[in-house]
């Protein structure tokens, strides 16, 4: 049995102009990839029990990237994710990328929903961004 760990694990975000950049060395961890269906309450009077339906519509919980705050690279994490909104981004969503392993894969459209600069004494500052899925393309998984 394979087991993978962090070592494995590739992480890349497109730099605005539509090239998957490597951010690995940033990356300090990625929230849940949480894929989930919406489902419809179908209770109806007289069951004793709740009834839910698929609406075949489906959805991603918004994804938190935790790095450490770079400004000065140009493809640092300040660079590439302080474009709250996708406003100089492509506007269907920029492509981020988590390589799992040997070969599996997930390439998301995203739109960048917000970014913080975290300071601490004794720290390194951070950065985390929070990826929503966008415009109803489903994932890419490979």
């Amino acid at each position: 049995m394979a087991k993978y760990g962090s070592a494995n694990t590739v992480i890349s975000f497109d730099d605005s102009a539509g090239s998957l950049v490597d951010i690995s060395a940033y990356v300090l961890s990625v929230g849940a990839v949480k894929k989930s269906a919406m489902l419809v309450d179908a209770t109806t009077i007289g069951m004793a029990w709740k009834a839910v339906l698929n609406s075949t519509l489906y959805e991603m919980d918004p994804m938190p990237v935790e790095t450490f705050y770079d400004d000065a690279a140009s493809t640092g994490p300040w660079v590439l994710f302080n474009d709250i909104g996708n406003v100089a981004g492509p506007a269907d969503g920029r492509e981020f990328k988590v390589l799992y392993g040997a070969a599996k894969s997930t390439l998301w459209k995203v739109i960048i929903e917000s970014v913080e600069r975290n300071l601490a004494i004794g720290e390194l500052h951070k950065l985390t961004a929070v990826l929503r899925h966008a415009y109803g393309a489903a994932p890419t998984e490979a």
